[in-house]
């Protein structure tokens, strides 16, 4: 992933103009990437104050409060989340529940409903069945959780966790089945879908076989297009979703370690799933409030933070859950569904 690129702005009582090679983020701060922008203004009938960036945070600050129209050669996007400093003031909380299986019980999905906002509901391939399903949702709609499908590899016997060479037709056709599976049971709920987050093995593949991660996006928006997409932070299928229009959740990961490349290091390698409380706690807060966190090697990496992932089948995946919610709300960060604030 590319650092963000600072820009040359000049401004007049109605205009900010930049230039550069980077996504911008407003109303609190602007941002551009890399590949969607080469140049453009942002517009209003109120004079902007300006204060210049510094090389130590990657964001232009702006004293501004009202709605702004961004007028551009390529894509922009808004982002009403965030405070002076780059951090989001509003995040979601996410699990991955609904993964039991007939007689097999995984996870605590009732306590950890308690403290999330919204949950990734498995859709009976890599875990979960009809009964399941329906339970989750029910239980979802008991919480005020908001409900997202949670697609996977057919694979109940490696928990969706091995990776399957797919052609295109398949990863898009896989994903739309099983989408539509968990709608059954939200629309017999009266909930409506939120999300869809893809499982194990599959979310990490889409982040290296751009091929896969376009056929699974496409499989979404056959569904239905409104749909917000979890990515890993900053990856690739996250701009490729963008680039087709698709919402997007940047997507941190409270008990994993990062590598300097802004991927997760593998379960198979030492260190990779943190269990301390105080660490994860202190993490979090550094993903969601300064826009980063430290690789597994010490290096600063930059994160966009729109939803924390607390895994529900940790053995401590409660009292994680529980302090992870406690510290944001205690920085003055509001969580709630990420389709308050992506939509």
């Amino acid at each position: 992933m590319s650092s963000p690129v600072f820009l040359a702005a000049s401004i007049t009582t109605s205009t900010l103009s930049f230039d550069g090679t980077s996504t911008l983020t407003f109303p609190a701060l602007i941002r551009l990437s890399r590949k969607s922008l080469d140049s453009g203004s942002l517009t209003s009938s109120t004079t902007f104050g300006v204060v210049k960036p510094s090389t130590s945070i990657p964001w232009m600050k702006m004293a501004v409060s009202i709605t702004c129209m961004v007028q551009a050669p390529g894509k922009a996007f808004l982002d009403f989340r965030r405070n002076e400093t780059g951090g989001s003031m509003r995040v979601d909380l996410n699990s991955d529940l609904g993964e039991s299986f007939g007689r097999y019980t995984l996870g605590l999905d009732e306590e950890v409903m308690k403290y999330i906002t919204s949950a990734n509901v498995a859709t009976g391939w890599h875990a979960g069945d009809p009964i399941v399903m329906r339970k989750t949702v029910r239980l979802a709609k008991e919480k005020g959780v908001a409900v997202g499908a949670h697609p996977g590899y057919p694979d109940l016997m490696g928990f969706g966790r091995r990776y399957m060479k797919l052609t295109p037709e398949e990863a898009r056709n896989y994903v739309l089945y099983q989408i539509g599976a968990l709608y059954a049971f939200t629309r017999a709920e009266g909930l409506e879908l939120q999300h869809v987050k893809p499982h194990g093995a599959l979310y990490n593949a889409l982040v290296k076989e751009e091929e896969l991660a376009r056929a699974v996006i496409e499989g979404i928006a056959d569904f239905d297009r409104n749909l917000i997409f979890v990515a890993l932070s900053g990856s690739k299928p996250a701009q490729i979703a963008e680039e087709m229009g698709i919402k997007v959740a940047h997507e941190v990961f409270a008990d994993r370690a990062y590598n300097p490349d802004g991927t997760l290091v593998p379960r198979s390698k030492p260190g990779a799933v943190i269990h301390d409380k105080e660490e994860i706690a202190e993490r979090v807060v550094s993903m969601v409030k300064d826009g980063g966190v430290r690789a597994i090697n010490g290096e600063w990496i930059e994160l966009r933070a729109d939803t924390i992932c607390v895994h529900g089948d940790n053995p401590k995946a409660v009292e994680i859950a529980r302090q992870v919610r406690e510290v944001l709300e205690r920085e003055g960060v509001k969580v709630v569904p990420m389709g308050e604030f992506l939509r």
